[in-house]
């Protein structure tokens, strides 16, 4: 559970927590992380893996996105340790999870005229 107020709780007392929008460096770094992971690790994982172009598609999504149980466990973890974060870390979350498992279904599927979808 997150503090309330945007707040931390640590021995007893409660510590503010900064509350500012992410920059647009941030995002952006967030963004170009996400995309070029499935993008660098497709053509490896084709080329020396020698995997069929739709697993080698779907793996390559998996290292560009982000767990979102794993990222629950850790939000949770840092709630207990009364530790702040910053509130709009759901939105990077969203940010390493949709956009690598778009890139993984376009790579998988290839994009012509022919892809039915």
């Amino acid at each position: 559970m997150r503090p309330p107020s945007g707040r931390s709780q640590r021995h007893g007392r409660l510590l503010p927590c900064r509350k500012r929008p992410p920059d647009a460096r941030r995002v952006c770094c967030v963004a170009a992380r996400t995309i070029g992971a499935p993008l660098v690790a497709y053509p490896i994982l084709q080329r020396f893996d020698k995997l069929p172009r739709p697993d080698a598609a779907s793996i390559a999504a998996h290292y560009g996105s982000v767990s979102v149980v794993t990222f629950a466990v850790g939000a949770s973890y840092l709630a207990r340790q009364g530790v702040a974060y910053e509130g709009f870390m759901s939105v990077f979350l969203v940010f390493l999870e949709f956009p690598a498992l778009i890139i993984g279904v376009l790579l998988a599927k290839g994009i012509n005229r022919d892809t039915r979808w």
